[in-house]
């Protein structure tokens, strides 16, 4: 129910890469329900992590500063690190 108003609020916003940036935004919609869905343990990591990919990506290609790159990384490796430290 939120991704039409995320894609409203960011529809000044973002000016190149639209394609991907709907994408990416349909993905991780995706994975999220996935992890509501699912009855397996296993599944439930997997789509959990799902969500870090397209996270990854939109930090990387829409990240307002020069060092968003490493921001992309340092969020992917502590999230993980993170889970599968919980795992």
């Amino acid at each position: 129910m939120l991704m039409p108003i995320v894609i409203l609020s960011s529809w000044k916003a973002v000016n190149v890469l639209i394609k991907p940036f709907i994408l990416f935004l349909l993905l991780i919609a995706f994975w999220s329900i996935a992890v509501f869905i699912v009855l397996d343990l296993l599944l439930f990591y997997i789509s959990f992590e799902g969500v870090l990919i397209p996270m990854f990506f939109l930090i990387g290609f829409y990240g307002g500063r020069n060092r968003k790159i490493h921001a992309a990384y340092q969020f992917f490796l502590y999230t993980l690190a993170g889970s599968l430290l919980l795992f």
